[in-house]
């Protein structure tokens, strides 16, 4: 017996709502036979059933304007005017919108109220409605039940853990034509490299066989590949003309029907060097079957349920078709965005290299990642998840309406109609995201934050329901292994000319014009480095600290060989040098400047900014030669040699360069002596920066400094050996770091580095947008700054 909501066809069942012509709610069978004159049904209490609003339309195009060229914005602007549900007419098309999660779980489901039918002429992929395959196909074609049944055991996590070895080895073949391309210091348009990239991916998972894509870096697609991209062009132009020029025996329609046979023809002679022909039945319920199959085609081919029944043969190939060209295409934009997400959100691109090479660990290049490790790596994960919430391909995803039906909102759906779930403004919707757009991978560290987020329809970037997309862990599996590996061998700088934009009139949301250059790293040992902002609040000086430290995300500043030594090397000048010098003798070297070794690099590094500090120099070097400091001397207050860097502490175990004045001197140095006995060795303000560290620690020292100063401090005591590097907060003095080879290196300017190994290259990207001034980078590439109030904490792990 049916309900009355659903003989209305509510979406949500329990929502409907029955009102006299009073406005008086009705709410039993006795107040309905009671009431005399109509019965309004509404859909809430509060909402009335209608029509999704939508706007205004022009003669012949419709709301063509209001949509295009920016469909995704445009989008956001309606949702934002208009509600969760819009309408809109493009060229005599009607499809309704939708950007509320709530609504997007009902369309998704595969029920009575809505279904997927690709060969209805307004439905987004009507152009590519092959019958005959599981992506594509109706919900009522009868290949969809014998696809469904097949197709899913070939993607399943189990299939996609014994592919791979397949999937990592394709991930690889890009290497050459990338190391030759970072070699020459050259960009790549990413979309056009990762479209390869995804084609050599999911043709050797699918069919086994190289497409070798990446002989040299202008190796073109192969002919395949090359016939797939003009299927979907062709189809593509095809769903924008009226239907009866399908039939016409020239021009694109003819060109369609040719090259869709090609592509038949080249993936059947394919399959026929991939399958098994002779091989034994694969039993579909045992789900070790998998691995006895050489790819997802061999599967298809031979797999039988217990009826001893297979998938027919034409099936078998349409389905192979398909999942090759679903599969490249949309994995080649992810691919596309993820690339655009490391280097357009600062700080990712180094936490996932610092978590890859931790997983690793002194792993060649060569080891193989299992299934589990891969999908084990818990930022890779959550910057995938945040990837495809902020940047998802996907945004066509539409349903048929069965029926009127009543959605959530009271939003009256025709029959027949296309109703889209909007994913990428249903990622965005605030009402369900904290700061939607911000980049934040983060976000999903939370412990069933993705469950929760997927249940209530607000995360579906691989839709949900029937004919939610069965090869989603193939796709995850293929974008986190190619990541895994290009993150670990090159770091990526983006190289756009201009503003990235989308193309959005293809089938997914791929960027047109995103380049990126790339860097081959060394080695196999890290440095890492934490960027920390300070700040204090303190009623009194005798007050105990509340110190606020706001970490920002971890930086992998440096790959190397274990064998080689970990150096870091300190060039830092200094502009005053009030007082007296630190004469207490030290550990380490210092006046003992050789011809060669790390002394004889720091000494030609300070020498190169000598117009910084003219009147003296000075180097230091730690026993080990792990770490070396360097100083070079502009005389003001002190004009003989005790005023001399660098300083040491009274046990000769805290060494620093200081590079400007500490404010409210006087005051911090009494207390320092009468409160906490400190024995200062000098009369240099810059003293206080041993004083204050060795008394509060860090980082909880910094909150106690006032002035315009960089320094860099390096702890050698035994367990709590550290380097710090400091900046005061209005970035009045400058810091900037870099490394070369196995070595970090940190200076009052780039110049500095030029002794040693740095090429200096421009950063057209922070100059063009002003990054150079208003974040970390600076005028050339792989050179950073300190933020004012900040300090870098590098080490070795």
């Amino acid at each position: 017996m049916r309900t009355l909501a659903e003989v209305f066809a509510f979406a949500n069942t329990k929502s409907l709502w029955l009102v006299n012509q009073h406005g008086s709610h009705i709410s039993t069978l006795e107040d309905a036979q009671e009431t005399k004159g109509s019965i309004k049904v509404r859909a809430t209490r509060h909402d009335s059933i209608r029509e999704p609003p939508g706007p205004r339309l022009l003669p012949l195009v419709g709301n063509h304007y209001e949509l295009y060229p920016d469909v995704l914005g445009n989008y956001d602007r309606l949702f934002s005017i208009y509600g969760p549900m819009i309408k809109t007419v493009n060229m005599g098309t009607t499809i309704y919108h939708t950007n509320d999660p709530e609504i997007a779980r009902h369309l998704l489901r595969e029920d009575k109220l809505f279904t997927k039918s690709t060969s209805d002429s307004s439905h987004p992929l009507h152009y590519m409605a092959d019958q005959d395959c599981l992506f594509t196909c109706d919900s009522a074609s009868p290949a969809f039940v014998p696809s469904h049944k097949f197709v899913p055991p070939t993607m399943s996590p189990r299939a996609v853990a014994h592919f791979m070895p397949l999937i990592q080895d394709a991930a690889r073949s890009i290497f050459p034509a990338f190391d030759q391309l970072a070699e020459a210091d050259l960009a790549i348009n990413a979309y056009q490299y990762m479209f390869k990239l995804a084609a050599q991916i999911i043709w050797r998972v699918m069919l086994n066989q190289d497409l070798k894509h990446f002989e040299s870096p202008k190796t073109p697609p192969s002919l395949p590949i090359r016939l797939f991209g003009q299927y979907l062009s062709l189809m593509k132009k095809a769903s924008m003309q009226p239907q009866w020029i399908k039939y016409l025996p020239f021009g694109n329609p003819m060109k369609l029907r040719n090259v869709r046979q090609q592509v038949l023809g080249i993936t059947q002679e394919a399959m026929n060097a991939s399958i098994d022909k002779d091989g034994p039945p694969l039993a579909l319920s045992d789900p070790e079957a998998i691995k006895s199959a050489t790819c997802v085609a061999d599967f298809l081919y031979r797999a039988a349920d217990k009826d001893g029944k297979q998938l027919p043969r034409n099936l078998v190939l349409a389905n192979v078709v398909v999942s090759c060209g679903a599969g490249f295409t949309t994995s080649s934009s992810l691919l596309s965005w993820a690339l655009y997400a490391l280097v357009r959100y600062p700080g990712n691109q180094e936490r996932l290299f610092e978590e890859v090479a931790r997983h690793r660990g002194e792993s060649t290049t060569e080891a193989r990642l299992t299934y589990d490790e891969l999908h084990g790596m818990k930022f890779l994960d959550c910057f995938v998840k945040e990837v495809l919430r902020l940047h998802s391909p996907s945004f066509q995803t539409a349903r048929n309406a069965k029926q009127d039906t009543v959605l959530p909102g009271g939003y009256l759906i025709p029959k027949g109609s296309i109703v889209i779930a909007c994913f990428p403004s249903v990622h965005k919707n605030p009402a369900y995201w904290d700061n939607p757009l911000l980049f934040d991978p983060d976000r999903w560290m939370e412990e069933g934050f993705a469950k929760r987020q997927a249940r209530q329809g607000s995360y579906t970037p691989f839709a949900a329901g029937g004919r939610g997309c069965v090869g989603f862990t193939l796709a995850l599996t293929q974008v986190k292994m190619v990541l895994t590996e290009l993150v670990h061998r090159y770091e990526f700088q983006d190289e756009s000319p201009e503003a990235v934009v989308y193309d959005p009139e293809f089938l997914v949301v791929r960027p047109l014009n995103f380049y990126a250059g790339m860097t081959r790293r060394t080695g196999s040992c890290e440095w890492h480095a934490s960027i920390v902002t300070y700040s204090r609040l303190r009623k009194t000086l005798r007050d105990s600290e509340a110190c606020h430290f706001s970490h920002l995300s971890k930086t992998v500043l440096k790959k190397e060989s274990p064998a080689k030594t970990k150096t870091i090397h300190i060039s830092l000048s200094v502009a005053n040098g009030n007082g007296q010098s630190n004469t207490a003798p030290c550990n380490g070297k210092t006046n003992g400047v050789t011809s060669e070794g790390l002394a004889a690099e720091l000494k030609a590094s300070v020498d190169v900014i000598a117009h910084r500090g003219p009147d003296d120099s000075d180097v230091w070097v730690s026993e080990d030669e792990q770490v070396g400091l360097a100083h070079c001397r502009l005389s003001i207050n002190d004009l003989s040699s005790a005023g001399r860097q660098p300083l040491h502490s009274s046990d000769n175990q805290i060494h620093a360069v200081v590079n400007g004045e500490i404010y409210d001197y006087s005051r911090l140095r009494a207390e320092c002596e009468t409160l906490h006995g400190y024995p200062f060795q000098s009369d240099s303000d810059s003293e206080l920066v041993l004083a204050l560290y060795k008394i509060h620690g860090a980082p909880e020292f910094l909150t106690h400094l006032r002035g315009e100063f960089a320094f860099v401090l390096y702890d050698d005591r035994r367990g709590a050996r550290r380097v710090i590097c400091a900046r005061d907060r209005y970035g009045i003095k400058p810091l900037v770091y870099t490394r070369v080879g196995s070595k970090l290196f940190v200076a009052s300017e780039a110049k500095a580095f030029l002794p040693l190994g740095w090429k200096p290259r421009w950063d057209v990207r922070a100059i063009a947008d002003a990054g150079w001034m208003f974040d970390d980078r600076t005028l050339f590439r792989q050179v950073r700054k300190v933020l004012p109030g900040h300090y870098l904490a590098p080490s070795t792990k």
